[in-house]
């Protein structure tokens, strides 16, 4: 999720927050975020309680549970109403501040601050979830507009991210345990950044990545469906091996969530109220 919250804010910087659209900018992330949590997250969770054999973590059944996903941080889907609450910061942040490098500067820094300091439980419309992403968001947001490309490209810099990279995934892996490398950690917090810095350095491309990239948020939304799917079926065939499930769940978690998109984006008010997007263009 903070990789998803970093590639968020480079996409963000190329356009940002047009003084004039303000407005249709907070209207297109509630339609974005928000819809597809109210059409689908209460299902979900109904879902993953009758699955049978997939309702760990599901602790209610009731109507009032099953929509409680709206505003309490339920399973992945805390990260939607993180992320709303992503934009609406930094839309707040554009009246007071004009300059978009400040902006991202003080994202990041308050959003560091609060991730470090406050409680890491404050479920409530996903509070906790909004300072672990907003700090990469921020970091995603300052290297997109600050248009590092011959920088990142160079050689030397990604023997050196690499390099930081595997010295702090040396020491967190020696340590494992014994605490402090914690998402809510300083230390956490900077291994989380160096090693978004170094797969965008990297900057590897594979066309089937980018295809499936095309459908990241489809998936995201509905792959747990069909994970859920794929281990009711292998129990009730009897199959119980790890490395089955893991395949079989990982084709499935992927094409079946891009099948629902393909059909959900051919009607206007399915693609508005499953994916949080208008129909796709012909």
């Amino acid at each position: 999720m903070p990789l998803f919250a970093f590639l968020g804010g480079i996409v963000f910087s190329f356009r940002g927050i047009v003084a004039g659209k303000r407005s249709a900018f907070l209207k297109g992330k509630v339609v974005r975020l928000l819809v597809p949590l109210i059409f689908v997250g209460p299902l979900f969770v109904y879902v993953q309680k009758n699955s049978g054999v997939a309702n760990i973590g599901v602790t209610g059944d009731s109507i009032d549970y099953y929509l409680s996903v709206l505003w309490m941080s339920r399973f992945h889907y805390w990260f939607l109403q993180a992320m709303f609450l992503v934009f609406s910061f930094h839309l707040l942040l554009s009246f007071l501040v004009k300059k978009p490098l400040i902006q991202y500067l003080l994202g990041m820094i308050f959003g560091s601050i609060c991730l470090i300091l406050l409680p890491s439980d404050i479920n409530i419309f996903s509070l906790s979830g909004f300072f672990f992403l907003l700090p990469f968001f921020s970091f995603g947001a300052l290297l997109g507009i600050l248009r590092i490309d011959d920088f990142k490209s160079d050689r030397a810099v990604k023997l050196v991210a690499i390099a930081i990279f595997l010295i702090f995934a040396y020491y967190k892996f020696e340590s494992y345990g014994s605490g402090g490398w914690g998402k809510d950690s300083l230390f956490g917090l900077i291994f989380g950044l160096i090693s978004c810095f170094m797969l965008y350095s990297l900057g590897i491309q594979n066309r089937i990545l980018i295809f499936i990239g095309n459908f990241s948020f489809s998936i995201y939304l509905y792959h747990v469906f069909f994970l859920a799917a794929v281990r009711v079926v292998l129990v009730k065939l009897g199959i119980t091996d790890v490395l089955v499930n893991i395949f079989f769940g990982m084709v499935m978690g992927i094409s079946g969530p891009i099948a629902v998109h393909v059909l959900l984006s051919k009607f206007n008010l399915t693609s508005i109220a499953f994916l949080g997007q208008k129909k796709a263009a012909s």
